[in-house]
């Protein structure tokens, strides 16, 4: 008996255990259903609710999906790209360009922005802003995964508005667009508080942080440190990108995307001077900071120097540098005629090449990729390149048996080939000048010394529509159209 009793208490306490765990699982829930449609507390302990007075001038926010099929960070000039400035056409063939004059871009992942550089957040305004904006301020944050804001972000329709602290934002970067900012400080020079070491090293950081001001859709009493703002949409993350199908697919889809790029960079009269060719024509070696460097830099210079008139051209040099403004980037290549640069990021540079200019890659030992070129071509740059030869003892044993078809094939073998130095030579030169002669000298002559084929060209990689470049009147100089 009294073992049974023992027994039947046991029973009693599991059965009030199981019902006490019940109800504080169903209040819990029920709490935080209560609090994500009515209003949510952030670390600060400032409040954000949903349904806030909005109004034109106020600020605008875009959530970014940042996750693709390959690994990249906010610093990726082309992935970037591919998955946000390919955003441009897509809004504004729906008319949700925005023009407001405060916009935050709010990342998925966290600390994602603290590698953004200059040339990324301006792809990001080119993928976002109107083309008649007149925006003065970018503020990029990441909210953490864990805060309450982001799921209400997530479960926000487009249009929808929400009170955000501004504590928020001033933890993560901000972007003076005002005309007072000269040329050399537009998109790199930002203004960072309460940053990790880390996000120190890709950006220049001024002293005077500033979050949004207080006048721009802050509300009274409790809510004074707040800001109001709409939700303009959700872009990025799909996969396969838009642009494996078209960059620019609609009609005055590229000479709005200029025109943005000019109201981002405004011409500067003294960097136009500075930077301005000195004879007919201009070509410029965009050179590497990293890796696939152009090995033999000064004797390409060289061969090219040899073979091409004196009279007629010129030929500078760009060190990358991550500090760089985009802005200048804009006012050095607006005029250049040729730009000779490694296979990689840094040609998505032909953003601010000339209409019906060159872009010439050479790409490493056993690796091709298309990359560039749908977008050159579509742009209205032509594109082309010739692969390097072996730069290393190594990699012309691992990789002389095989071809670069089965190279591409494999993660490892493509990981290994990319990361090697780039060589041009005279093979290399030769099918440069006979580009430049299709394009430049149709109508005269270009006279080129007689070389022998020492590596491999790029034709003879692509498949048979993709062999001839098409030239056509187009690509004269009484159709070039420069930025400035």
């Amino acid at each position: 008996r009294f073992g049974r009793k023992v027994t039947m208490s046991g029973r009693f306490c599991w059965w009030l255990s199981v019902i006490t765990s019940f109800c504080g699982l169903t209040t819990f829930l029920l709490y935080n259903a209560f609090i994500a449609t009515t209003e949510v507390t952030d670390k600060y302990g400032i409040s954000a609710a949903t349904d806030c007075p909005w109004s034109e001038g106020d600020p605008v926010l875009f959530h970014l999906r940042t996750k693709l099929g390959v690994n990249y960070d906010a610093g990726h000039w082309f992935h970037m790209a591919e998955n946000f400035m390919v955003q441009h056409s897509i809004l504004r063939s729906t008319n949700g360009l925005t023009n407001a004059s405060i916009v935050i871009y709010n990342f998925d992942e966290d600390d994602f922005e603290s590698h953004l550089n200059g040339v990324t957040r301006l792809m990001l305004y080119l993928g976002t802003i109107s083309e008649g904006s007149n925006t003065k301020k970018l503020h990029f944050v990441s909210i953490r995964k864990r805060h309450r804001i982001l799921a209400q972000i997530r479960k926000l329709p487009s249009g929808g508005t929400l009170m955000i602290p501004q504590s928020l934002l001033i933890t993560g970067q901000a972007v003076d667009l005002s005309p007072l900012v000269p040329v050399k400080d537009r998109f790199s020079n930002v203004n960072i508080n309460k940053v990790s070491s880390e996000n120190r090293k890709n950006v220049h950081i001024r002293s005077d942080s500033t979050a949004i001001p207080r006048d721009a859709g802050t509300q009274s009493s409790s809510s004074s440190s707040s800001v109001c703002v709409k939700l303009v949409g959700t872009i990025g993350g799909q996969w396969p990108t838009p642009q494996r199908g078209h960059w620019f697919p609609n009609r005055g889809d590229i000479e709005s995307f200029r025109n943005k790029i000019r109201k981002a960079c405004p011409a500067d009269a003294a960097e136009l001077n500075s930077t301005r060719k000195t004879k007919k024509f201009k070509m410029v070696l965009y050179q590497r900071d990293i890796s696939r460097k152009l090995a033999n830099e000064q004797e390409a210079i060289q061969m090219l120097t040899d073979r091409l008139p004196s009279k007629d051209w010129e030929i500078k040099i760009i060190y990358h540098s991550s500090q760089r403004s985009p802005c200048q980037l804009a006012h050095s290549l607006h005029d250049a005629d040729v730009l000779l640069t490694p296979h990689g990021f840094q040609s998505m540079l032909l953003l601010f090449l000339p209409i019906s200019s060159i872009l010439f890659e050479v790409f490493p030992y056993k690796y091709f990729k298309r990359g560039y070129g749908p977008f050159s071509n579509e742009y209205g740059v032509v594109h082309s390149g010739v692969m390097s030869p072996a730069t290393t003892w190594h990699t012309q044993i691992l990789l002389s048996q095989i071809s670069t078809a089965s190279c591409m094939d494999s993660k490892m073998c493509r990981g290994y080939a990319r990361n090697s130095d780039v060589r041009l030579t005279e093979h290399g030169v030769k099918r440069l000048l006979e580009l430049i002669h299709q394009i430049y000298y149709s109508q005269g002559s270009l006279e080129t010394t007689s070389v022998t084929n020492s590596n491999i060209s790029l034709s003879q990689l692509m498949n048979s529509a993709e062999r001839s470049i098409p030239i056509s009147g187009f690509y004269s100089s009484a159709s070039r159209s420069m930025l400035y």
